[in-house]
């Protein structure tokens, strides 16, 4: 799964690095969260980058699928991931895998290994420093009894690559720069055989090391929480201590 995430790059870079139209500023129902963070939450804003009308556009959207036929928000925070295997199927999120494909930015997320010594975060980033595009859809809701409309997104999960299986049995989807557009020209059409290509590409070369335990407090998003950090007694990741 994909529970924290790390996105710390200047609005301005991401803009440069995908010629996208910047409409990041917040609106008046938009709380304070800021869009750079070392320490991405579910239900916090988000940047996220989709082409309507193929124009990309750079939005801020809720992280947490809010379906446009829900009687409230509430549920945002357990709709942050959607199954690669099920999302075509799925009622929340079906018709957003057709017309509504999205990519949230990323420097990096976090895993937490079950280990003796309790759960060790983990960082994952690409080796080469450059963006993770994870794989997204999004939708808007409409409140009920009026009121401005909601953005929200999810990110897309499938078995993790064999060379984190020891951390964790899934992992966030990656889109590399060369599927980029085929992921955002969400037409409508047939929405598997996108899926089942994305499935098929694999991941960019990774990295990963431990990191504190900083990312249980919610409210801190510095890139301290980035830090490598040694824990005494931990086991090495390439021990077989993982107990699931």
């Amino acid at each position: 799964m994909c529970g924290r995430y790390a996105s710390m790059r200047d609005t301005a870079d991401l803009v440069l690095l995908t010629g996208a139209a910047d409409e990041t500023e917040p609106t008046e129902d938009d709380r304070p969260d800021p869009v750079q963070s070392a320490n991405v939450a579910p239900t916090d804003r988000v940047r996220v980058l989709l082409a309507p009308d193929g124009q990309r556009l750079l939005r801020r959207h809720v992280w947490g699928l809010i379906p446009p036929w829900s009687k409230g928000p509430q549920g945002a925070a357990r709709m942050i991931n959607a199954r690669v295997e099920t999302v075509a199927e799925k009622p929340s999120y079906r018709r957003a895998v057709r017309t509504s494909r999205c990519l949230l930015p990323a420097d990096a997320w976090y895993e937490w290994q079950l280990a003796e010594q309790g759960r060790i975060p983990h960082l994952v980033k690409r080796a080469d420093e450059r963006p993770l595009w994870l794989a997204g859809v999004w939708a808007r809701w409409h409140p009920p009894g009026g009121g401005p409309p909601v953005a929200s997104a999810s990110v897309l999960t499938g078995p993790a690559p064999p060379e984190l299986a020891w951390l964790h049995d899934r992992a966030p989807l990656v889109v590399p720069d060369s599927f980029m557009d085929a992921w955002l020209d969400s037409d409508g059409g047939d929405a598997q055989s996108v899926l089942d290509t994305l499935c098929s590409v694999g991941y960019p070369p990774l990295d990963w090391y431990r990191v504190g335990r900083g990312l249980g407090q919610v409210r801190d998003k510095g890139a301290h929480l980035m830090r490598p950090a040694e824990l005494p007694g931990s086991p090495a990741p390439d021990e077989p201590a993982v107990l699931f």
